[in-house]
């Protein structure tokens, strides 16, 4: 934001988000006067198309143009504004699909009413063969659409080939505290540089090799559960983010906050809490049981707010999140959502929610008041058909634009077919 400061005779530039602003114009002082570098009530602040800078000086009867010193990308000087409209719709999927790529959907596009069962029973039975899961939660599809399923109650993770229903690799040696074992696992993520387990119930983040049988601990310490005011432990998690750069988000579920870690990270390195303040709470700069979390281009993060019934979204070095779904208060119409566990963003600004307690998936505009349901619609009630949910956990889109649902209590993943992409 560019910010004409009146009584302090100054220009501001502020991050939406951000705690404080930094001065561009007249920042010598913030006495009003006559000098090239001064202003007196200043009124307004525009561009021109170099990204020269022109004030409104209404006191001294005249406007001011500072010329932009540089365009680069560093900090100093004033960054041009560019504004490109859209020409066309975009496709389904633009490029290679990868975990830390926005999708691009067309706003238009929409889904069969009727789901697939691509991993589990189709029926909800449970089970710890290598066609069953046991309470499924985080899910990635990679590559040719290779399906990556944390299957928690059966301390695995399991990888189910395209086309196929039954698992063709098992990561972790079983239940334990290991080097290789897991303990209730919550979620995965995979990278070219490794797979990353969220190993809940000990307290880490491993990573295994792409051959699924080393791993290192690059978050928290085994058997320790992190508090309130430690960032080198972590308490019970239910998802994580890598972002391009490797750096490792972990939503501390237990302690209402997100910790940052560095790519270099290992067992026992403090990280860094960017959102939430380490107790639970409804202000903006609060937390209540996140379960969700998505981190985009601009490394801004999207948090599934669970218990307030929200999703907040934190630019970047902010100290506080803004609410761009939900109300805060539990219910069941388009406005309101009831323990969303995560979210995902499209390079739209759409988000796609995971609306648990809901039992449905919505679509939300950011800077929308309602969002609208795209899959499980038809009721709120919890249940096994092929367009129902139990406890949903995840949602992800594999490179056609076909969503896929984590069916938690169902014990199964469901594929919803892209049924249009049509931008009529």
């Amino acid at each position: 934001m560019y910010i004409t400061d009146q009584f302090n005779n100054r220009i501001l530039r502020w991050l939406v988000g951000s705690c404080v602003g930094q001065c561009i114009a007249a920042c010598a002082s913030t006495a009003a006067g006559q000098g090239a570098n001064q202003v007196y009530y200043s009124v307004r602040v525009v561009f021109d198309g170099v990204g020269s800078l022109y004030v409104s000086d209404s006191a001294n009867n005249r406007v001011q143009q500072f010329m932009i010193l540089n365009n680069s990308t560093q900090t100093t000087g004033i960054t041009q504004i560019v504004t490109s409209p859209i020409t066309s719709t975009p496709s389904i999927i633009s490029t290679t699909l990868s975990p830390q790529s926005q999708l691009v959907l067309s706003p238009s596009a929409s889904w069969l009413l009727n789901a697939t069962t691509v991993a589990g029973s189709s029926a909800g039975t449970s089970g710890s063969t290598s066609s069953l899961l046991n309470t499924n939660l985080g899910i990635q599809i990679v590559n040719n659409n290779t399906l990556y399923i944390a299957d928690q109650y059966n301390h695995r993770v399991v990888v189910i080939q395209p086309n196929s229903t039954t698992a063709t690799a098992i990561i972790g040696s079983g239940y334990g505290s290991g080097p290789t074992q897991l303990n209730y696992p919550s979620d995965v993520f995979v990278t070219s540089q490794g797979i990353y387990v969220l190993d809940s119930s000990n307290y880490r983040i491993l990573k295994f090799w792409m051959n699924g049988t080393n791993a290192t601990i690059v978050v928290g310490i085994t058997g320790t559960a992190g508090g309130a005011l430690s960032n080198t432990t972590i308490g019970v998690s239910y998802q994580m983010f890598v972002d391009s750069s490797s750096n490792i988000y972990v939503l501390d579920y237990t302690n209402h906050k997100v910790l940052l870690f560095p790519p270099n990270s290992t067992s026992g390195t403090t990280g860094v809490m960017i959102a939430g303040t380490g107790s639970a709470g409804s202000a903006p700069n609060m937390l209540y049981y996140p379960k969700g979390i998505f981190v985009d281009s601009t490394s801004a993060i999207y948090i599934a707010d669970t218990f307030n019934h929200r999703i907040q979204y934190w630019v970047n070095g902010a100290c506080y999140g803004r609410t761009v779904a939900g109300t805060g208060t539990l219910g069941t119409s388009l406005s309101q959502l009831y323990y969303p566990v995560a979210v995902i963003v499209d390079v739209n600004q759409y988000m796609y929610i995971t609306d648990q307690w809901n039992n449905r998936i919505l679509r939300w505009l950011v800077g929308s008041c309602v969002g609208q349901c795209i899959a499980a619609c038809a009721s709120t009630a919890a249940g096994q058909a092929a367009n129902q949910f139990y406890y949903s956990v995840r949602v992800v889109f594999d490179g056609a634009g076909s969503l896929y649902v984590s069916d938690s209590a169902n014990n199964r993943v469901q594929q919803f077919m892209i049924a249009t992409n049509s931008s009529k």
